[in-house]
């Protein structure tokens, strides 16, 4: 049994449907680059959801085994930021997602902590009348693990933190307070999760509802 003091998600593939929609943003942003060289970073950034843009176009030119030149990788920061900021405003909800949030604040604090752009995901969620369900909203150029460090809870209490990606989950281990449970359903990386998931014996839920059986029952 989970007894949280306060709540953290992750946002892509947690609150929003919309890891597909990332990785489909990346690929536009890079449509200038080699197809084959596009398609090999493609499938290693979804192996590697969670992780901040600004790491993942520096990742890109591993791939292209050249340095950037003078302004390449702000270029393509503008471009991406340009498909995801509106891509974001109709991403679906994830099933279940306010009615879980409701039940995760009785509890205590509910934050967001994201790989996404942290004023775009401020931006995102104030647009959708989002904002109100959570008590902060975190995201890079901070890492994870960082984010997670400054919400540390007082002492013997404990977090929940809710994710989808390997960022989500070596974050949380870096910090003894920290109960991670594993959302499966949207993650692009369940090839590589799901044994680090089984051999660290952490609890697996597919939608958000399902996190509430792994709570104490509320006292009405």
């Amino acid at each position: 049994m989970i007894v949280p003091s306060l709540s953290i998600l992750d946002c892509d593939g947690v609150v929003l449907d919309s890891n597909t929609m990332k990785i489909a943003a990346f690929r536009t942003a890079l449509a200038a680059y080699p197809k084959s060289v596009v398609a090999r970073f493609s499938d290693y950034q979804a192996r590697n959801f969670g992780r901040s843009r600004y790491v993942l176009f520096k990742d890109f030119f591993n791939f292209l085994e050249r340095e950037p030149e003078a302004g390449e990788i702000d270029g393509l920061l503008d471009r991406y930021a340009a498909v995801v900021r509106s891509a974001y405003l109709d991403a679906p909800l994830t099933p279940g997602c306010l009615e879980t949030l409701a039940h995760l604040a009785a509890f205590g604090p509910v934050y967001i902590a994201s790989g996404s752009d942290q004023t775009e995901l401020r931006w995102v969620m104030q647009q959708r009348s989002l904002t109100g369900y959570f008590t902060g909203i975190y995201g890079s150029p901070q890492s994870k693990t960082d984010i997670l460090a400054s919400l540390a809870p007082a002492a013997g209490e404990r977090a929940l933190f809710i994710g989808d990606a390997k960022a989500d989950l070596e974050a949380a281990q870096r910090h003894h307070w920290c109960d991670f449970v594993y959302m499966r359903h949207f993650s692009t990386a369940t090839a590589e999760m799901e044994p680090l998931i089984q051999q660290a014996g952490l609890p697996v839920i597919n939608i958000l509802p399902e996190i509430c059986a792994l709570l104490p029952k509320l006292s009405l």
